[in-house]
């Protein structure tokens, strides 16, 4: 058996819309506004160019930034630090764990993320 296992809001917790209001409190003075930040960056089509290693942290930030009228210093520290922010789900660790000793004692799981 296959498993696959997404990484945002899966095995990490991931509050995207939180995570901008931290770091543009200017520009999402609502939970609303918030969210449609939220959205039109980690929704774009460089993001996810980023996130799948076909561009550098620097041309995302250059591009996001210009595209969304954001600061640049900003929006890198921003993308920057993610991977810091990024704590496990108790529950899909404990999940894992599980899947994992199966898979050592009977060799019928495979795990990819």
């Amino acid at each position: 058996m296959n498993l696959v296992f997404d990484f945002g809001a899966v095995l990490v917790e991931w509050q995207p819309a939180q995570l901008l209001a931290e770091h543009f409190p200017d520009l999402t003075g609502t939970p609303q506004a918030a969210r449609h930040l939220a959205s039109s960056l980690f929704g774009h089509a460089d993001w996810h160019a980023f996130d799948r290693g076909q561009i550098t942290l620097e041309v995302v930030v250059r591009r996001t930034a210009q595209r969304l009228a954001l600061p640049q210093a900003q929006l890198r520290s921003l993308v920057a630090g993610i991977g810091e922010r990024l704590r496990p789900l108790q529950e899909s660790v404990a999940v894992l764990a599980e899947l994992a000793g199966r898979r050592r004692l009977r060799g019928d799981v495979r795990l990819y993320f």
